[in-house]
């Protein structure tokens, strides 16, 4: 997997939930709520492409998810 494939995940992600949003009306855009939920998205497809990789799910020192970095290959 490489950096352009885990964006295209969050992407995706993102995606699909805009499209929830705009059909339900639950969350309004542009809102903190929505930027908070859209953040949690991106840790849950980060989550994802390392558990099926089966690499390490870690968390720095305030709690937060070390998300996936790739290096590109030359």
């Amino acid at each position: 997997m490489n950096q352009k494939q885990v964006e295209r995940a969050e992407w995706k992600a993102e995606e699909i939930y805009d499209r929830w949003s705009e059909i339900s009306g639950y969350i309004e855009p542009g809102t903190s709520l929505e930027f908070e939920v859209k953040d949690c998205i991106k840790d849950a497809v980060h989550i994802g492409i390392k558990a099926a990789l089966k690499q390490r799910i870690g968390f720095d020192k305030d709690g937060n998810l070390i998300r996936c970095k790739f290096k590109e290959k030359k």
